[in-house]
């Protein structure tokens, strides 16, 4: 079944709770959709954004899913999801979850040898940071990504990404919501 990552935004907790309550009402009785986990940030002067990971048959499920259960806008991709052992799970007390928005990394051609850099420099930094996952999705003729790592600072992400040579457009300190 198809993977699909949702970017919702929301203006206040209050109201991320209530559609949170909404969705759980609904998800389970439509058997179609099922929600793999969400990531919840602050985004400065914009609000509450909601990162979710669901499976899905297709994105009209997706769009049924989110009219029935009254979700706010947002943006849907079909992605592919990189999953690490232990992703959804708090790790040690010094580390906090962080998403990170690369933005567009790369062409389809080059995911492999970008991966391989992450991969070397996260090796570099195994008491800092680790990766948790990472959703890919088409953006035009690029690859976008989302990262989610579990580190010790917003520092040890910045020097991982120097180290692999990748972007970083965006980095948000995040709570993992389920």
């Amino acid at each position: 079944m198809p993977t699909y990552m949702s970017l919702r935004p929301y203006p206040s907790y209050k109201d991320l709770a209530e559609s949170s309550a909404r969705l759980d009402a609904t998800v389970v009785p439509l058997g179609i959709v099922k929600r793999m986990l969400t990531y919840v940030f602050a985004v400065p002067g914009q609000g509450i954004v909601a990162a979710s990971c669901y499976e899905a048959p297709d994105v009209s499920a997706m769009s049924e899913m989110a009219k029935v259960a009254g979700l706010p806008e947002g943006m849907v991709r079909t992605i592919l999801l990189d999953r690490q052992e232990g992703a959804g799970v708090h790790g040690p007390k010094s580390h906090r979850t962080y998403v990170v928005n690369r933005g567009k990394v790369c062409s389809q051609e080059d995911l492999e040898k970008i991966s391989e850099r992450s991969l070397a420099a996260e090796d570099q930094l195994t008491d800092e940071l680790k990766r948790m996952e990472t959703w890919m999705y088409d953006d035009d003729d690029q690859v976008g990504m989302l990262s989610i790592y579990q580190s010790k600072s917003t520092k040890a992400i910045r020097h991982h990404a120097e180290l692999a040579d990748l972007p970083i457009v965006d980095v948000f300190e995040a709570r993992i919501a389920s």
